[in-house]
């Protein structure tokens, strides 16, 4: 196998598993987590290279994320021991211009969806992916009375949480951050306010949270959730 065939090969094993690790990712801030934690520990899954830090314990905190964890382990060991072996043995038995042509039946196409991946990873694709996975798990959600939450990390026994403010709480409707009793009653401090289409507003004492902002509050998770009538999508509470 030549030089240039045998680079063929690494580079389309790594964009099959650039795709997968992206659905699993996906699959996983379905249940609530951040993007970069999601990704982080999806590839720590697949690879089985068994990296631990402490966000492990944010796939570790629920049922689903459990199950989708053993799922992705699962596949990680199936695809290295199965798909990769077979593919590289097929791969090895065609000759040169089976792999040109290969190439551009096969793997120019792969190569455009990473591309297309890549492009959503910027800022700006972030922010819109985001909120066509917001629409995409509205459709299943039959609850609209919650606010969605996500848990971007835990600091010292508290939570950093994301939250959409589809439905704004009674008790915070019209009140200004200096009456509205999150931080003195609640010990939440909300970080950043980002409004629907993703302006950030500085947070002062005469800031009024609106339907539709989206926050960054660090608390207590129950007091968040209760205070926000919010939850994490899909995530089952432990019994």
């Amino acid at each position: 196998m030549t030089v240039y065939s045998s680079f063929i090969l690494f580079a389309f094993i790594i964009v099959i598993y650039l795709i997968i690790a992206e659905i699993f990712t996906i699959l996983f801030r379905f249940t609530g987590l951040d993007r970069e934690k999601a990704s982080f520990q999806v590839i720590s899954l697949l690879t089985g290279c068994g990296f631990t830090t402490g966000e492990s314990e944010l796939v570790t905190s629920s049922r689903q994320r459990r199950r989708l964890a053993k799922i992705t382990m699962m596949f990680g060991y199936v695809f290295n021991i199965t798909f990769v072996s077979a593919f590289v043995n097929i791969f090895l038995s065609f000759k040169q211009r089976e792999i040109t042509n290969f190439f551009y039946e096969v793997a120019l196409p792969i190569g455009i969806f990473v591309i297309i991946i890549l492009a959503i990873r910027i800022p700006q694709g972030i922010a819109y992916t985001d909120k066509a996975l917001e629409k995409i798990i509205g459709h299943f959600v039959k609850d609209k009375n919650f606010n969605p939450l996500t848990v971007i990390d835990t600091l010292g026994g508290k939570t950093l949480a994301s939250i959409r403010l589809q439905k704004m709480p009674a008790d915070l409707i019209g009140k200004k951050m200096s009456e509205n009793g999150l931080r003195n009653v609640h010990s939440i401090i909300v970080l950043l306010v980002e409004s629907d289409d993703g302006t950030p507003n500085d947070v002062h004492a005469d800031t009024i949270l609106k339907e539709n902002d989206r926050i960054t509050v660090l608390g207590d998770y129950n007091v968040i959730c209760n205070v926000f009538k919010a939850k994490e999508l899909f995530v089952e509470a432990e019994s």
